[in-house]
């Protein structure tokens, strides 16, 4: 493998990834890769032997163990520091329960360096058998979202070529310039599981870049089952909606506004007679009150434009 005439460095955040052999699969994939990858493993506290597993197999990838659950968004912004720190040009994202094809991160670099205005590229996202899309990744791509990727393909059986705009993908797999990062940061530490990947998303386009879909180039995704997790729990997906939305430096929702949204909420609950839901939500209103300055603030931080946003915190 020859050198590269570019840096990249592949980010993956672990943890207890050894179930279904998602380290194995994710990291022999990257190291297969067509291109030269700088491998940063950040462990978030794994329990399962994943560190061990990892020390033994893949030695010479760079592997940072936390003492603690960071966080999805603060763990990767830690891969995303030593990434630039090695002098990184592409910081290359991915889940440990995903892998690559061969060419994938290649094919990514090559768009990216021919159209630069997009901050975020992202393969398209199969299932772990490789037989469908992974689990709402046909949202992203849907018409309804003003992509055409779906009608060329199926509709008009248009070869597809170039790269398909998006308003969103999930962070399974980024490929992020560097001059993004400088603009739009890494991940605000306002979330800690779900929810970073859209206010990402956000920042992003706030600061004129694209996020795109390559069409011609995979990954796999094994996810496993998360919609009975406690961060998808009633209260907790109000409040994560509304912290995106107040923190959208697009079009930014108001306190007053957000206040108006949870006591719908609270009334509905009240009227049902459901008073465990309705004390929820009133404890996801006084939580936004208490967080009002500091959501204020980092809205502030993020139209600042400061440089490596939330990176070298």
């Amino acid at each position: 493998m020859e050198k590269n005439q570019f840096s990249i460095s592949a980010v993956i955040v672990t943890y207890n990834g050894m179930r279904r052999n998602w380290i194995e699969k994710c990291l022999g994939s990257l190291q297969g890769s067509s291109v030269l990858v700088d491998i940063i493993v950040i462990d978030n506290g794994s329990t399962d032997g994943s560190v061990e597993f990892i020390k033994q197999h893949y030695s010479s990838l760079d592997l940072v163990i936390a003492s603690e659950n960071l966080g999805f968004g603060k763990a990767n912004n830690l891969g995303i520091r030593k990434a630039l720190e090695k002098g990184a040009d592409f910081v290359f994202l991915l889940n440990q329960d995903a892998w690559v094809d061969v060419n994938t991160i290649e094919e990514l670099v090559k768009q990216q360096q021919l159209h630069p205005e997009y901050g975020i590229l992202s393969p398209i996202h199969c299932n772990g058998n490789g037989d469908a899309l992974d689990y709402r990744f046909s949202e992203y791509i849907s018409p309804q979202k003003g992509c055409k990727l779906l009608s060329d393909l199926l509709v008009v059986d248009r070869q597809t070529s170039g790269i398909y705009d998006v308003g969103f993908v999930n962070a399974a797999a980024w490929l992020i310039s560097k001059e993004c990062l400088r603009k739009a940061g890494g991940f605000s530490p306002m979330f800690y599981h779900y929810g970073e990947d859209v206010n990402y998303c956000h920042r992003v386009q706030y600061h004129e870049f694209k996020i795109g879909i390559h069409p011609r180039v995979k990954i796999y995704h094994d996810r496993l089952e998360t919609t009975s997790s406690k961060f998808f729990s009633p209260d907790e997906t109000k409040k994560r909606v509304l912290f995106v939305k107040m923190l959208n430096p697009n079009s930014p929702l108001s306190y007053r506004k957000a206040s108006k949204a949870i006591r719908r909420e609270l009334f509905k609950c009240l009227i049902n007679l459901d008073f465990k839901a309705a004390w929820r939500f009133l404890m996801v209103k006084n939580e936004i009150l208490a967080m009002k300055n500091t959501i204020e603030n980092h809205l502030n931080e993020v139209i600042s434009g400061k440089s490596f946003l939330y990176i070298n915190d």
